[in-house]
């Protein structure tokens, strides 16, 4: 049998049980760097850290390098929204596909008046145009820095 199919959102949902190559001693995060903050401060930290569903050393890292956290939280509801996005579109698809069998038949047997197929078809572009803006904001929206 095929291999199973994980989609974006059950990609989420799971552990990654891939075992990890083994770290050289230079790439291991050994080092510790100590300092003190008011309690108020790592408090709005920790806050922020769990809103993004980070760890605070990754949103301590982020902010050290100067590069934004990476928000995992809404990295899911994206995911989560395309995974919705994907399945209507598929069934718009399949519904098209089966209107398209179903107008093709009709109108082989001279049942069905040429404004009726015009009109089918016009719909078929306006889909066509939505989902190309769909893709095109979706497109921009997933470009990562």
């Amino acid at each position: 049998m095929g291999e199973k199919k994980i989609s974006q959102l059950d990609f989420f949902k799971t552990e990654n049980t891939a075992p990890m190559a083994k770290k050289s001693e230079s790439e291991k995060a050994g080092a510790i760097i100590k300092f003190r903050i008011k309690g108020k401060e790592k408090a709005a930290l920790q806050v922020e850290a769990k809103g993004k569903g980070i760890s605070l050393t990754e949103l301590l890292k982020a902010r050290l390098y100067g590069r934004p956290a990476r928000d995992r939280v809404y990295d899911k509801g994206i995911f989560e929204s395309i995974d919705k996005l994907t399945r209507e579109m598929n069934s718009i698809g399949n519904n098209i596909n089966q209107s398209t069998i179903a107008i093709h038949q009709i109108k082989n047997s001279q049942k069905m008046e040429a404004g009726d197929f015009r009109q089918f078809n016009e719909l078929l572009k306006q889909y066509i145009s939505t989902r190309d803006q769909l893709r095109e904001l979706l497109s921009k929206t997933l470009q990562w820095d």
